[in-house]
């Protein structure tokens, strides 16, 4: 079995593929490892393709994004603020952090979507999901043009999740807000807070995770160490 066919039915099967790097040169191995499963994007106008997963020395939390900080990144998919978020993203470790922090948790659609049916009209809840537009922050990084928010649905089908809990509610700052658009957000955060992660795992050094990043949510535990160092790669 190839590599690539192994990653592909780990990803269709779990949402996320585990390994490591052995040898070479740990940056251009883990880009020849991703281009196996997609086409490399740009991160930014500046057209990074493999972007730096660094806290940077002063940091102003509301502005800046979870690659920038130690806080706690709470559970979302990459590129939600885009029209079209890339389907996959691979993590690598050079640098993992000293102390117990820095802990990769994922959780799974089909989970949100168990969970979800298990409740009283959870059907009804579903639909909700896919008809109400939520306003998605974009990150001054990543701003492509001059949109400040993009309107899309948390859900666009049973195989399509875009969320990030904090990036709706500063886009809220620049539209009209209405009370149920918040109730439905807050309810969907209350689910997501109630499943247990199928993976809890801190990345090793030369260690990367690629995700399925329409299918799977993902977060990381807050850590110390000023050192540590991720480098990220997204791919359709």
């Amino acid at each position: 079995m190839t590599k690539k066919i192994k990653i592909l039915q780990s990803l269709e099967l779990n949402g996320f593929y585990k390994g490591k790097i052995v040898g070479g040169d740990v940056c251009s191995e883990f880009l020849s490892i991703c281009s196996l499963i997609g086409n490399p994007t740009k991160h930014d106008v500046n057209k990074k393709i493999i972007w730096d997963i660094k806290a940077k020395e002063k940091c102003n939390l509301e502005n800046s994004t979870f690659s920038q900080h130690k806080d706690y990144a709470y559970f979302h998919t990459d590129s939600q603020y885009r029209e079209n978020p890339e389907k996959y993203f691979g993590i690598c470790a050079l640098t993992p952090a000293t102390d117990n922090g820095g802990v990769n948790q994922i959780i799974t659609l089909s989970q949100i979507i168990s969970a979800i049916l298990l409740m009283k009209d959870g059907k009804a809840f579903l639909d909700t999901l896919k008809r109400i537009f939520f306003p998605f922050y974009v990150p001054n990084e990543f701003r492509l043009n001059d949109e400040n928010i993009i309107l899309k649905p948390i859900l666009t089908n049973d195989e399509f999740i875009r969320f990030r809990f904090d990036t709706i509610l500063k886009g809220f700052e620049f539209t009209k807000e209405n009370q149920e658009r918040k109730n439905v957000l807050n309810y969907f955060k209350c689910i997501v807070d109630s499943i247990n992660p199928v993976l809890n795992y801190k990345l090793k050094k030369n260690e990367y995770l690629i995700i399925d990043n329409h299918r799977v949510l993902h977060s990381r535990t807050s850590f110390e160490d000023d050192n540590r160092h991720l480098i990220r790669v997204r791919m359709n």
